[in-house]
């Protein structure tokens, strides 16, 4: 049977101990280096057992787990030629791959998923799965416009849908950041796959150094300069 990684069972039980205005507050780190960070396999867990449903507690956890997954699909969709000629739009592309997720994730019936062992490794089989299914449609002459809409009946699958933007940009906002996203996401992309890894792992997913180290199949001398140099780069191009 999987198990929780021990560190992210601790921090479960920390999180679900606390009150529900510090358990927010944590939730609300984003910077992983920061000490109260919540890496996403505890907010999967989170959602999954739909704690703090009734304190709000929840919410800010899927909403924050969500934008991370937003970030990833971002990554993946324009960033990998394997997209092209699958898109009509880019932000129907992302929303839709992004509600793949949520959709398997929330029917997930095992006692333990995958997306509380290792969540990044989750998401990106989700996204691939996810792409097939397109690659089915197009093949079979069927219009990507004929996906499915989730009903809101109340179902736990469509509990996403409920969750509210707690961003509430604006649509010239929402357009600067697609617009900032592009030009990062080309400029990490065209990293070696090593340095590219090694940033998805520990920054977009705060993995710790000898987790992104044994996913990189390398030292952690060797991650720690892959990542120091993923982010120089991504800084240069902003500069």
């Amino acid at each position: 049977m999987r198990q929780r990684d021990p560190n992210h069972e601790k921090r479960l039980n920390q999180l679900c101990s606390t009150s529900p205005q510090e358990c927010k507050r944590q939730i609300g780190a984003r910077k992983y280096t920061d000490a109260d960070y919540v890496v996403s396999e505890v907010l999967a867990s989170l959602v999954r057992l739909r704690f703090g449903k009734e304190t709000g507690v929840l919410d800010v956890a899927t909403a924050e787990l969500h934008r991370r997954v937003i970030k990833t699909v971002e990554i993946r969709v324009w960033g990998l030629g394997k997209w092209y000629g699958l898109m009509r739009n880019d932000s129907e592309i992302v929303a839709e791959a992004a509600q793949y997720f949520w959709d398997i994730f929330l029917k997930d019936e095992q006692q333990v998923c995958n997306a509380e062992v290792r969540f990044a490794v989750y998401l990106n089989d989700r996204l691939d799965d996810f792409r097939r299914h397109l690659l089915t449609q197009k093949n079979s002459q069927k219009s990507v416009d004929d996906i499915g809409e989730v009903d809101d009946d109340g179902s736990e699958g469509a509990y996403i849908d409920a969750v509210g933007d707690p961003t509430a940009e604006t649509l010239e906002e929402i357009a600067a950041r697609v617009q900032k996203s592009k030009h990062l996401t080309s400029i990490l992309v065209a990293l070696p796959q090593k340095q590219r890894n090694a940033f998805y792992y520990r920054v977009a997913f705060g993995y710790d150094w000898k987790t992104v180290a044994e996913l990189l199949k390398c030292s952690i001398p060797t991650a720690r300069s892959y990542v120091a140099s993923s982010i120089e780069q991504l800084q240069g191009a902003l500069e």
